[in-house]
């Protein structure tokens, strides 16, 4: 930490985008009627401005990802192996390689209507195709504007003053509170990556990695808010973060407790000193230090580093998460249309869902699994359901669940920390079934 002063200058740096974020994200506004957030009026001219040459941009976008991969392996050129961004988008395995391909063969089947019609059947390629498209001009303006709310000390200010609430409810050291807001309020993947990197670090032992990763890796505000409108719920935004809340807290104090979570070990990485001590510097007041620690992670913040992390957010969505939306979610539509798999393994959550009184149950039952393949599945499949508060309940048990194996899966398992697919698919049923019971109050209690 340094030694600055703490000025008027450094407060409102870290002050002024904090609250300004929060209320583009946090605070609705009425409108003509209606409760809108300030994100969603400068999306929508977003948006309609891009509608018109989405088409475009979606081939191009998937083109590139497909493409420079094998630029990347074969010539290997200076502006993709010597660029981290570059590198880290392009130089990929060749398992991502094919799924690239193969989501750019799934958009121009669904464009063209040719090939398989199992493809191109606006039940499968044509739903994934609406949040596909959704997700790439969406995340024009809110990858920059999450910023706000990530990057200039707001989260560090809530951090210092719940950290000695970390221990008591979630088994975590009180440092962790930065990580766990950072990784629930911002994105899942960086979140479980920063994670893996504290723990190889020697922060966290393999069990408090284990408990980070599978309870605080939820999808950033701005890709609930994205997600929701992909499913027609926008309107209903601030009730689902409410909802979905409500679920993650309670299962990230109990899961800890339960096994296989409980039985991870206690241990730090080989090597490492063992447990950081964590003191308020003397002389400071909890509230004062928050307040330092704020400005200082402010002080980090320029236009210029505002920008790039804009950009590299944009080019990490545009051309690594969207093949990866696109090729799992027409893949899993087709499952989900042509075979009885998620219908027969699901089959127990039918009379679930009826006795909590909501619509179309049989329709609804197979999303609350598909979640485990990836997040966005469930949210296309949840637009062919026509009532507002089942398809509110498929939409937050899905944020809930946190856990999908087309992207923090991968990432839990090649953390090395204490991970395989058995384990995370028992974490995952916990938490979708810790989550219903919470959720579906929230959707009686919020949704008219």
């Amino acid at each position: 930490m340094d030694n600055k002063k703490l000025t008027t200058a450094r407060v409102l740096k870290f002050a002024i985008p904090s609250l300004l974020g929060a209320a583009l994200f946090l605070i609705p506004m009425k409108i003509g009627g209606e409760f809108v957030l300030g994100v969603s009026l400068l999306c929508d001219v977003i948006q309609q401005w891009m509608n018109p040459i989405v088409d475009t941009l979606s081939i191009v976008f998937l083109s590139i990802a497909a493409v420079l991969p094998f630029v990347a392996k074969i010539w290997k050129p200076r502006f993709i192996t010597g660029n981290k961004t570059m590198n880290s988008l392009f130089n990929v395995s060749p398992l991502i390689i094919v799924v690239r391909v193969i989501a750019l063969l799934y958009v121009v089947c669904y464009l063209f209507q040719v090939g398989p019609e199992f493809v191109w059947n606006p039940k499968t390629g044509g739903e994934a195709y609406v949040i596909f498209t959704t997700i790439l001009t969406l995340m024009v303006g809110t990858s920059f504007l999450i910023s706000l709310l990530t990057d200039f000390g707001i989260m560090d200010y809530v951090g210092i003053l719940v950290r000695k609430l970390m221990r008591p409810l979630f088994t975590l050291p009180g440092r962790a509170s930065l990580d766990c807001i950072a990784s629930w309020v911002g994105s899942s993947l960086t979140g479980a990556l920063l994670t893996s990197n504290q723990y190889k670090d020697g922060y966290y032992t393999k069990r408090e990695a284990c408990v980070i990763m599978t309870c605080f890796s939820t999808a950033a505000f701005s890709f609930i808010y994205i997600l929701a409108r992909s499913c027609s719920l926008e309107a209903y935004f601030l009730q689902s973060v409410v909802a979905i809340y409500a679920a993650v807290i309670p299962c990230a104090i109990l899961l800890p407790r339960v096994w296989p979570l409980s039985k991870s070990k206690d241990e730090y990485v080989e090597g490492s000193s063992g447990e950081i001590k964590e003191e308020i510097p003397a002389g400071l007041s909890k509230s004062r230090w928050a307040l330092q620690c704020a400005a200082e992670k402010a002080d980090t913040m320029t236009v210029k580093t505002f920008l790039v992390r804009g950009v590299q957010t944009i080019a990490s969505v545009w051309f690594d998460v969207l093949p990866m939306v696109m090729f799992v979610a027409t893949t899993g539509m087709i499952i989900n249309e042509y075979t009885p798999i998620f219908k027969f393994l699901t089959a127990p959550f039918v009379p679930v869902l009826n006795w909590m009184g909501f619509a179309e149950a049989s329709t609804a039952a197979p999303m609350l699994l598909t979640g485990f393949l990836d997040q966005f599945l469930p949210v296309a499949m949840a637009n062919s359901i026509t009532a507002v508060d089942t398809r509110f309940f498929i939409f937050c048990v899905a944020i809930a669940q946190i856990i999908y194996m087309s992207e923090i899966g991968v990432m839990m398992i090649r953390s090395k920390v204490d991970f395989n697919i058995g384990k995370i698919f028992v974490v995952f049923m916990e938490r979708t079934l810790l989550s219903m019971p919470i959720i579906w109050v929230c959707t009686q209690l919020l949704i008219h």
